[in-house]
């Protein structure tokens, strides 16, 4: 410290936490055992936020590969067993089926949005397809026409059951 005296910090590693039953509640497109089958946490093993989140992230994949990129994952209701597990249930709010709504080009003002979405792969009216929103950017870098091509942004559409695609470009071959 600053006067001069010592401060000693006694620093002793917590127990370590082991995830007892996971429920899973909310779930009608996906059944049980094809959530949990994504999941690395499993009954027994460590539980880890790092480990959940990316249970999580293959989960809503799984989801978005399904036409639902507005699913959630909720890890909920954490309670301690008997036995020291700490079981939870997992909620999941699916959304609702999703199609394009718009495709926005950002960077190329005298390029036609209906062009590069065209080339990309992605229009308007379309039905959600992570693969398709995966492979635009691609695509467009392919045809050669931009000195740059970002990946694909998804945003909120005007309904819950719409999205736009939004693409950043910098024209320069055309």
């Amino acid at each position: 410290t600053r006067d001069g005296r010592e401060v000693i910090l006694r620093i002793t590693a917590a127990e370590r936490v082991v995830a007892g039953e996971i429920g899973v509640r909310g779930n009608m497109l996906l059944t049980r055992e094809e959530i949990l089958s994504r999941m690395e946490l499993r009954p027994g093993r460590p539980l880890n936020a790092d480990v959940l989140r990316e249970d999580a992230a293959r989960i809503l994949r799984a989801y978005s590969e399904r036409g639902r990129p507005l699913a959630r994952f909720y890890p909920s209701r954490f309670r301690r067993a008997d036995d020291g597990r700490v079981g939870f249930v997992v909620r999941l709010g699916e959304g609702t089926a999703v199609s394009i709504e718009s495709v926005r080009v950002f960077g190329a003002p005298s390029v036609d949005a209906e062009a590069v979405a065209r080339i990309a792969g992605v229009r308007p009216d379309d039905a959600w397809d992570v693969r398709k929103i995966e492979r635009t950017a691609a695509r467009l870098r392919r045809e050669d026409l931009f000195l740059f091509v970002g990946e694909p942004r998804v945003t909120r559409g005007s309904r819950d059951d719409r999205v736009g695609v939004e693409i950043d470009v910098e024209e320069g071959r055309m």
